[in-house]
């Protein structure tokens, strides 16, 4: 398997995120998708960013390849359920981080502080901390109902949550101060082997908080 990424996108690791939580070999191929290199747009039409490439198929979108992953490679480790209604909650989840919480609050973060090649403007990161608050509060109610956030054991929906917050926390863009229940959930999520890889990876000119890679925060 082949899988084209950019380290700091939130959909690339959770793709990868799945890959090491399955004990699933792949080879890595950093993209910065902005650049629309020619190889690449081959590849995928729309220059976006994870794609993976397996036994000649190319899949493209983070969930469809998360759910490829899934169907195909069982290999003991299920993070989707074999119940439909547990499924269908988790994928619900999944649409919540990766289009309402990506787009009113990490989009504006990367966006500003890390694709963009000028001073941020404070009114988008402003407009992120604002949106950000419902998220939140939406977010302690599931860990104090369920544990994790859609059942009790640790699923697809944890991982993408995890990936919108670590990108975010990269940028030291994370308000860990107005949620204990969301930074301990975090804290267990970060000390997971699936995760470590890659809160241990460096974007050159960027560095994160100190607390970033730490379990302990």
């Amino acid at each position: 398997m082949i899988l084209y990424y950019f380290s700091l996108c939130p959909f690339s690791r959770k793709v990868r995120a799945l890959l090491k939580e399955k004990k699933l070999d792949c080879e890595l191929v950093h993209e910065n998708p902005w650049e629309k290199r020619s190889e690449f747009m081959k590849i995928n039409t729309t220059g976006q960013i994870p794609v993976l490439i397996d036994n000649n198929s190319t899949i493209v979108d983070s969930s469809a390849i998360c759910e490829y992953l899934e169907e195909t490679y069982n290999s003991g480790v299920r993070l989707l359920d074999s119940s439909a209604i547990t499924k269908s909650k988790i994928r619900a989840l999944i649409n919540w981080f990766d289009n309402k919480f990506y787009n009113e609050v990490t989009k504006y973060i990367m966006n500003e502080k890390v694709i963009i090649n000028r001073s941020p403007d404070s009114r988008f990161l402003h407009a992120a901390q604002h949106n950000l608050s419902c998220h939140i509060e939406y977010i302690e109610y599931l860990i104090n109902k369920n544990g994790w956030l859609a059942t009790d054991k640790f699923t697809l929906a944890d991982i993408t949550l995890a990936s919108h917050i670590s990108v975010m926390d990269y940028a030291n863009s994370f308000p860990w101060e107005r949620s204990n229940i969301l930074k301990e959930w975090y804290s267990i999520v970060k000390s997971r082997p699936c995760f470590r890889e890659i809160l241990l990876e460096r974007i050159p000119g960027l560095t994160p908080p100190k607390h970033y890679a730490d379990l302990d925060f």
